[in-house]
């Protein structure tokens, strides 16, 4: 009897067992057959194998370099790294923040609740970090640790390279300002992508790519910027606004004939290299960005414009008093002890060469609305220059704001006609009031503004980018293997393509020429004189306008603006300070000097450059 009991219990127990592995063979069996057939349930499992075995690497493609005009560097790329931390492969959290602390120069406790407070697999404990220190941690064959080497962008001039122009490239696409917003997309680069096989601490097998693609690295772009002119204007200017600490201020140098910028610097400016750490609010461009009433710079131009038309006369005649009325207003010179000839008179080149404004309020009501808006007009003044830089001011025409709230254009009071003769009322950036000198200088031709160096130039090709303006106002780029592509920039109508478009004839530009350099020869100009070439140029002193209406008080914008040598121009220079401080504010006394510093210590580049073609030739 207990052998039977004993018998059925063993029974059972091998049935239990039978029936366990049938079942688990049927299971297996269903597993497999859903592997095989069950097209979801198979990619869920091959993603988990992928997942645990495999993994993917970025490389970066590096940003294109942007370049001086000799080509070197302004700004370009260094290689940085970034310590990552997987808290599940870490055994001794307190030892590896202590490890890692004396490698990062981190606080221990601040990694600690960095890896002790990530949940996934990838808690970054560091970022931009010298390519010297991680190498030293990689060296310790840390578990869970691991280092990913990066670029980033590095300006080597920071705030002496042009920083506002040049601008700033961060880590995402919206942090950019300047020319690498422009060009951004002829500059950046494609990343590649590296599918490998890892181990069980998730270091990458060697030799186990499962496929490659490689990176592609940006174009570099060169500007018309040269280096040594570039770092004069730096100097002068931080020398400048150092000693009249003005709200902001800036100093061009262009070449008429082509209308290329050798030098722009600004102020305020900033140092691209800690814009990422908060410098944020100056990175604004002055020179394209902000608008000023120009004063007395604009009355060679206008007169220049006028005559050109036959709509003045250079015999002409006006009484400069001290004083005029006009709509119940009274227009003044600058000085009330400022008298210009008498009762019978003077001619448009005196009332330029002594600065009145009396004159040139006479002048532009002789002109008229009309006539006054065409003068200026034709210099480029209210329209975008149409430089590659993003967010130009068009400047304001007189009247503006009375305009826009009518909705069209509205006669204008006798003073405010009167007020635009001598530059009030008004207002352009500097650059647009560079870009009219450069028609004087160059014989009377319109020019556009450029920074970009063009493909036929010094190397060009390679590093050099063709430079087209079509007339639809759109700007073409073609760069190293990127293709054509197009990049929305303003172009003002007309103003496309390599044609030269005439506004000012020869005899026009060489009247002005002689007036400009009797304005530094004997008139309020006579700080700009240099020391080994004739230089013409214009002061200028013009009130500020106020936020409240009217204009501040005690508040001006000094500039001078010229050009040498007078006979044969090869530079347009712009001296520009805005609210200087310090109780001088004549662009004679502010702006001049420093315009003599800079072209004096220029005039030894054209010397230079002088006796390099005579070698060559």
């Amino acid at each position: 009897m207990q052998l039977c009991r004993a018998g059925r219990g063993e029974w059972a127990r091998t049935t239990i067992v039978f029936f366990a592995f049938l079942l688990g063979a049927v299971v297996l069996a269903a597993h497999l057959f859903f592997l095989q057939f069950d097209e979801d349930i198979a990619t869920h499992y091959r993603q988990s194998v992928q997942k645990r075995w495999e993994s993917y690497e970025y490389p970066q493609g590096k940003r294109g370099n942007i370049l001086f005009r000799d080509g070197s560097i302004l700004a370009c790329n260094r290689k940085v790294a970034r310590v990552m931390v997987d808290p599940a492969l870490v055994r001794d959290t307190d030892q590896l923040s202590e490890t890692l602390a004396a490698y990062t120069g981190l606080y221990p406790e601040d990694i600690k609740a960095t890896i002790t407070g990530h949940s996934g697999h990838g808690a970054l404990v560091a970022e931009g970090i010298a390519v010297e220190q991680a190498l030293a941690i990689d060296k310790e064959n840390l578990r869970g640790v691991f280092t990913y080497y990066d670029y980033e962008r590095y300006y080597p001039h920071g705030r002496q390279g042009a920083a506002a122009t040049i601008g700033y490239a961060g880590p995402q696409p919206v942090h950019r300002t300047g020319l690498e917003y422009t060009w951004n997309e002829h500059l950046t680069g494609r990343d590649g992508r590296i599918h490998f096989r890892k181990d069980a601490r998730r270091k990458r097998l060697p030799g186990s790519e499962i496929s490659l693609e490689g990176k592609e690295d940006g174009a570099d772009l060169r500007t018309t910027l040269d280096q040594a002119v570039q770092m004069i204007c730096e100097d002068e200017l931080g020398r400048a606004v150092g000693t009249n600490r003005s709200d902001w201020s800036c100093i061009m140098v262009l070449e008429p004939d082509s209308g290329e910028i050798r030098g722009i610097s600004t102020s305020p400016n900033f140092d691209p290299n800690e814009y990422a750490k908060g410098n944020i609010g100056s990175e604004f461009n002055v020179a394209v960005h902000r608008v000023i009433e120009p004063g007395s710079t604009v009355k060679p131009l206008l007169a220049a414009a006028a005559l050109e038309r036959g709509w003045l006369d250079a015999n002409r005649l006006f009484v400069c008093n001290q004083r005029l009325m006009v709509d119940k207003k009274q227009i003044r010179e600058a000085e009330l002890n400022h008298t210009l000839g008498d009762s019978s008179g003077v001619p448009i080149s005196e009332i330029i060469i002594h600065s009145s404004n009396i004159g040139m309020a006479q002048v532009a009501m002789a002109l008229g609305q009309d006539r006054l808006l065409e003068c200026y007009k034709s210099l480029g003044f209210f329209h975008k220059t149409g430089v590659e830089l993003p967010a130009e001011c068009s400047g304001l025409s007189p009247y503006y704001y009375a305009e826009r709230q009518a909705g069209k254009s509205v006669a204008w009071p006798k003073r405010v006609i009167a007020n635009a003769g001598f530059g009030q009322g008004m207002c352009v950036t500097p650059l647009q009031l560079a870009k009219a000198y450069c028609i004087v200088a160059n014989g009377g031709f319109l020019v556009n503004p450029t920074l970009i160096a063009r493909s036929d130039e010094g190397g060009g090709g390679a590093d050099g980018v063709p430079e087209v303006r079509p007339p639809s106002g759109e700007l073409l780029m073609a760069g190293m293997g990127l293709g054509n592509r197009t990049l929305k920039q303003f172009v003002p109508e007309g103003f496309g393509g390599d044609a030269r478009v005439r506004v000012l004839s020869d005899a026009t530009c060489d009247e002005v020429t002689n007036w400009l350099t009797e304005v530094v020869n004997d008139g309020t100009g006579k700080k700009a004189q240099l020391a080994r070439y004739q230089a013409a140029g214009k002061t200028g002193t013009a009130q500020l306008a106020s936020d409240k209406g009217g204009y501040r008080k005690g508040a001006y914008t000094a500039s001078f603006i010229g050009y040498f040598p007078a006979e044969a121009p090869r530079y347009v220079v712009l001296v520009m300070f805005v609210n200087p401080k310090g109780g001088r504010y004549y662009g004679g006394d502010v702006a001049a000097p420093v315009f003599k510093k800079v072209c004096d210590r220029i005039s030894y580049i054209v010397e230079e450059k002088g006796t390099e073609a005579g070698h060559a030739s």
